[in-house]
């Protein structure tokens, strides 16, 4: 697992011939379903008012909101596995497995999930030590960049030795998945500081 980070090419070259772990796609979707759901939580909790309420209340908040975002990740994982794989197999000629992509995505998640524990620490910083909100989304969108161009070389590495097929033609998916996220994330901030 070290490999992942020191050594993507011997980390995948290691995996690519190895049965699908599913384990991974599941495990790293569980722990970002448990950030993604501790982010609202912690606005509530330092939130100085009556209604911030008792434990029950965000403890019921956790485990609805942990559900809501378990189910949402799961199908939307399932699906872009569903549909690299076959861009994969019938455009780009490779030769793999649905359940050996969902495996590359689980290691995309648990990356993806390193940049929420930073937000979650950011956001925690924040409030103790009453830090200035525009200096703390400059940090956080710079993590978010880089964790994304991190996530996205990881992706294009896993898909070129368990696809086999060469570097530039991996990049592609990944490549396209992170110009969405980015153009989404673009019009939700324009939109954001329009109305």
């Amino acid at each position: 697992m070290k490999y992942l980070i020191s050594n993507p090419d011997k980390f995948f070259k290691d995996i690519a011939n190895k049965p699908a772990n599913l384990k991974v796609f599941v495990l790293c979707i569980l722990f970002s379903s448990v950030l993604i759901s501790l982010i609202p939580l912690l606005f509530i909790a330092y939130i100085p008012s009556s209604s911030q309420g008792s434990y029950f209340y965000l403890l019921s908040m956790f485990i609805v909101l942990f559900g809501i975002f378990f189910i949402y990740l799961l199908i939307l994982n399932m699906v872009v596995a569903g549909v690299s794989h076959i861009i994969l197999t019938k455009l780009l000629g490779g030769v793999g497995t649905f359940k050996k992509i969902m495996e590359i995505i689980g290691y995309v998640n648990g990356i993806l999930a390193v940049g929420i524990t930073f937000d979650i620490i950011l956001q925690i910083i924040t409030y103790q030590f009453n830090a200035s909100y525009g200096i703390v989304d400059k940090i956080s969108m710079l993590s978010y960049i880089m964790i994304s161009i991190w996530a996205m070389l990881i992706f294009a590495k896993g898909i070129q030795y368990s696809y086999k097929l060469n570097f530039k033609k991996s990049l592609i998916i990944p490549f396209v998945i992170f110009l969405l996220i980015v153009v989404l994330n673009s019009v939700g901030y324009v939109y954001q500081f329009n109305y």
